[in-house]
C-alpha cells in the first residue's frame, strides 16, 4: 500500500508542477489586473482582500491571533467570499453546498450538516459565528443571509481558538464572519430566489452609518423561505433575521451580531444505513426522484444567538480583547425521524429504532486575552495570552428520550410501502445535562528576515455530568508550532504541528461495566506545504498526517448488555491536497482543487489495519467561471468523490462506486427601471446523477436535479 500510495503522489507531484508551470507561463502572455499582492494593514489588522474573481479572500481568520495574510499562515486555509456562497449554494443547504469548494471538504449527504475535513467528521455543532464556538446544532439549517464570508482551517484549531464545552473540530474549523456595513457606501439589497417544485424564499439586506466620522454601523438581514423542495412532498419554512453592529474608533472596535432563526422541515430522509447487509456487492441506487421518509417526518430547530467581539487599545502596541457568546438552540415538533437497514441485494429492508424527543442546547462562551507587539533585536514579537470558559446545558424531554419507539415496518426500497402514521407527542423540555470547559492559551508569533515562528501551549479542564449526579473531570496540555519560510514575495513554505483534545467519554453504570471517565480524546496533526501567490492568483501544495484515539465498545454478550469501553487504538489519516483560485487566463476564473487521502486503523480486532468505512480516497472540486463581458458569467462546477468500501456487521466488505456532479449556471447584470439586477439561473446535479455517498456504513441517496433562478435588485 506504501509503494502504490508514493506512486500516486508522485503523479500528483507531476500534474501539480505542470499546472503551475502553466499559470506561470500565462502569466507571460498576458496582463493581468495589477492590484495589491496582500490584503492592507490597517490599526486593527489585515483588511480581507478578493483573489481575482472575487470567490476567495487573501487572508484567514485565525482565531485570536486575527485576520491573517495567507502568506503569513503557516496552515491550509481557505476563506470563500460572498460572491462563493450566491453563486453555489443551494438553498436549504447552503452551507453544506459551499465548504465544498474547499477540496478538504466532503458532504457526506446528511440532512444535519454532517461534513467531512481531512476524513475527520464533523457537523453544525463544531462550526463557530465570529470566532464563538457552540452557537448552532447538527442541522443543516444553518444561516448564511448573514454571512460575509465562510473560514476554513484544515487541522485542529484548539490552541489559537480556545475550548468549547461541545465536541470541537479535530479534522478543521468552520468559521462563518458575519457582514459588517460598508464604510463608503449604504447597502439595500431584494433578493427573490425560487428552487425545487415550488419554494420561494426572499431576502433583505440593509446597511447604514451613523455617527461622528461615521464611526457606527448596522446591518440587518432577514430571509423567509417555504414550499417544496426538488424531492416530492418534502418541504421546509426557514425565517431568520439577524442585526449587526459595529463601531470602530482610534481605541476601540467592537461587533455586535444578535438574530433569531426559526427552521422547519417536513419529509426529508436520505439515508439507509447497510451495517446488517447481507450482499457482496453494493445494490443499485433506487429512483432519486422518490421520497423515503416517514409519513409524519416532521423536525425544526429555533435558534437565538448573541456575538460580541471587542478590542481595546492600550497603547500603540498593547490592546486587550473580549468575545463573547451566547445561544440557545431549541428542536422542536419532533415526530418520528428515522431511517431504514438495507439487508440485501434485492432491496430488502427493516425499519431502525425510531424514536425523537425534543430538546435544547443552552451554550455561553466568554474569552479575554491581551495582545502585545514588541521587537527583541531584530525580531518583532506578537505574543498573545488568552483565557476562556464556556458552558453547555443540555435540555431534553425524558418523557421519550428513552425512547418509545413506534414500530416502522419493513419492506422494499424499489417498492417503498405506504407507512403507518404517529406521532411523539411534545411534551416540552427541563435541564438534565452541562458540560463546562476552562482553558487558557499562550502563543507567540516571532518575524525576522524572512521567516515567521508560531509557539504555543494549550491547557484545558472539562467537568460535565447529569444534574442530581456526580460530575466528572477531564484536562490536558497541548503545545503549537508553525513556521513560515518566504523565499521570494511570491513564494512560501511552511509546516505546522497541531493537536486537539476532546473530553473523555464518560461511562455509566447503566450501560458499561467499567463506569466513570475515559481519557482525554487526542488528535494530532504534522503538516507542511507551499503556497505560491501572485496577480491575486494563490494556489496551494499540502501534506498531513492526523492521528486521533479511537474508543471501542466491546460487546461482551452478557444478559444486561452493558459493555466495555476502552481507549484501543487510533486512527490515521494521510494525505495530499492541492487548491488553485484565481485567474487562469483572460476572462476565465478558477476555484477548486483536489485532495489524496489514505486511512488505516489501529485495534485490537478485526478492523485492525483497514480503512476507514466511507472514507474515498480522492476527492475533488472544480469551479470554473467564464466572463466574456463584464455583465455576463457562465458557471461551471463539478465534483468528484472517489470509490470508497465499507465492512458490514458479518465482516464483508462492500465496495461503493465513485460519482462526478456536474453544476452549470449563468448570471446577466442589467438594469430595471434604473435599478441595477443581477439575474442568475443554476442547475445542481445537471444530469440527474443517482448515486451512494457514504459516511461509514450509512449511505445517502443522492438528490435529483435542482434548478435555482433568483433575482438580486440593488437600490
Amino acid at each position: 500500500m506504501k509503494k502504490q500510495y508514493a506512486a500516486e503522489l508522485a503523479a500528483l507531484l507531476i500534474i501539480t508542477g505542470g499546472v503551475a508551470q502553466s499559470v506561470i507561463a500565462a502569466d507571460s502572455n498576458y496582463q493581468m489586473d495589477e492590484v495589491v499582492v496582500e490584503g492592507e494593514r490597517d490599526k486593527w489588522g489585515v483588511t480581507p482582500q478578493p483573489l481575482s474573481g472575487g470567490y476567495v479572500y487573501d487572508t484567514a481568520t485565525q482565531g485570536f491571533l486575527g485576520s491573517k495574510s495567507v502568506m503569513d499562515i503557516p496552515n491550509q486555509q481557505i476563506s470563500l467570499t460572498q460572491k462563493t456562497i450566491k453563486d453555489f449554494a443551494i438553498p436549504g443547504r447552503e452551507v453544506d453546498s459551499v465548504v465544498i469548494m474547499d477540496p478538504a471538504v466532503r458532504e457526506t449527504g446528511n440532512e444535519m450538516s454532517d461534513i467531512m475535513i481531512r476524513g475527520v467528521g464533523q457537523n453544525g455543532y463544531a462550526f463557530r459565528i465570529n470566532g464563538i464556538p457552540g452557537m448552532l446544532i447538527q442541522n443543516n439549517m444553518t444561516p448564511t443571509s448573514f454571512a460575509d464570508h465562510i473560514d476554513i482551517t484544515a487541522g485542529p484549531g484548539m490552541g489559537t481558538r480556545g475550548s468549547a464545552s461541545r465536541s470541537g473540530s479535530p479534522g478543521g474549523v468552520v468559521d462563518i464572519i458575519s457582514k459588517v456595513a460598508p464604510k463608503d457606501h449604504n447597502v439595500l439589497n431584494y433578493t427573490q430566489t425560487f428552487s425545487g417544485r415550488g419554494s420561494f424564499r426572499e431576502s433583505v439586506d440593509a446597511s447604514t452609518r451613523f455617527g461622528e466620522n461615521n464611526t457606527w454601523g448596522v446591518r440587518v438581514n432577514g430571509a423567509f423561505q417555504d414550499g417544496e423542495q426538488v424531492v416530492p412532498d418534502e418541504k421546509n419554512r426557514v425565517k431568520d433575521i439577524y442585526v449587526n453592529i459595529d463601531h470602530e474608533d482610534n481605541r476601540s472596535k467592537t461587533n455586535i451580531l444578535t438574530g433569531i432563526s426559526d427552521g422547519h422541515r417536513w419529509k426529508e430522509t436520505r439515508m439507509f444505513n447497510f451495517a446488517n447487509y447481507t450482499g457482496t456487492k453494493l445494490l443499485k441506487t433506487p429512483s432519486i426522484d422518490k421520497n423515503y421518509a416517514y409519513p409524519d417526518n416532521e423536525w425544526g430547530v429555533r435558534t437565538f444567538l448573541f456575538t460580541m467581539n471587542h478590542q481595546q487599545k492600550l497603547t500603540d502596541h498593547m490592546e486587550l480583547f473580549a468575545n463573547y457568546g451566547y445561544a440557545y438552540n431549541k428542536g422542536y415538533a419532533y415526530t418520528v425521524k428515522g431511517s431504514w437497514s438495507v439487508l440485501d441485494e434485492e432491496g430488502n429492508f427493516a425499519s431502525s429504532k425510531s424514536s425523537s424527543a425534543p430538546y435544547a442546547l443552552r451554550n455561553r462562551f466568554l474569552q479575554g486575552g491581551l495582545k502585545a507587539d514588541f521587537n527583541i533585536g531584530e525580531t518583532n514579537h506578537e505574543l498573545v495570552v488568552a483565557y476562556d470558559t464556556s458552558s453547555m446545558d443540555g435540555l431534553w424531554d425524558n418523557e421519550t428520550r428513552d425512547g418509545k419507539p413506534i414500530k416502522l415496518p419493513g419492506g422494499n426500497i424499489y417498492d417503498f410501502p405506504d407507512m403507518p402514521s404517529g406521532v411523539i407527542p411534545n411534551h416540552g423540555v427541563k435541564l438534565t445535562g452541562s458540560t463546562n470547559s476552562y482553558g487558557i492559551s499562550a502563543v507567540d508569533t516571532i518575524t525576522f528576515n524572512k521567516w515567521i515562528l508560531v509557539g504555543g501551549v494549550h491547557h484545558h479542564r472539562m467537568s460535565y455530568g447529569e444534574f442530581g449526579g456526580d460530575r466528572v473531570v477531564s484536562k490536558a496540555t497541548s503545545p503549537l508550532w508553525g513556521v513560515v519560510y518566504k523565499s521570494n514575495e511570491n513564494l512560501m513554505f511552511y509546516g505546522n504541528h497541531s493537536e486537539f483534545f476532546d473530553k473523555g467519554t464518560f461511562l455509566s453504570d447503566k450501560q458499561y461495566v467499567n463506569p466513570g471517565i475515559l481519557p482525554p480524546a487526542k488528535t494530532k496533526q504534522n503538516e507542511f506545504g507551499v503556497k505560491y501567490m501572485k496577480n491575486r492568483f494563490l494556489t496551494t501544495l499540502s501534506f498531513f498526517d492526523i492521528q486521533t484515539e479511537r474508543t471501542f465498545y466491546y460487546d461482551l454478550g452478557r444478559e444486561d448488555e452493558k459493555k466495555l469501553a476502552v481507549k484501543d487504538g487510533w486512527n490515521k489519516y494521510r494525505g495530499v491536497e492541492w487548491t488553485v483560485n484565481g485567474k487562469i487566463a483572460p476572462k476565465w476564473d478558477v476555484i477548486g482543487g483536489i485532495s489524496y487521502l489514505t486511512t488505516e486503523q489501529k485495534s485490537q480486532d478485526f478492523y485492525n489495519g483497514k480503512a476507514l468505512n466511507g472514507t474515498p480516497k480522492w476527492n475533488a472540486v472544480l469551479g470554473l467561471i467564464y466572463k466574456p463581458n463584464e455583465d455576463v458569467s457562465l458557471i461551471g462546477r463539478m465534483q468528484f468523490v472517489g470509490a470508497t468500501s465499507f465492512y458490514t456487521n458479518n465482516h464483508v466488505s462492500i465496495d461503493v462506486p465513485s460519482f462526478t456532479v456536474w453544476d452549470f449556471g449563468a448570471q446577466y447584470k442589467t438594469k430595471a427601471f434604473n435599478t441595477p439586477v443581477t439575474f442568475s439561473a443554476m442547475c445542481h446535479n445537471a444530469f440527474n446523477r443517482a448515486y451512494w455517498n457514504f459516511n461509514g456504513s450509512n449511505g445517502f441517496l443522492s438528490r435529483p436535479r435542482t434548478f435555482v433562478l433568483s433575482a438580486s435588485f440593488d437600490f
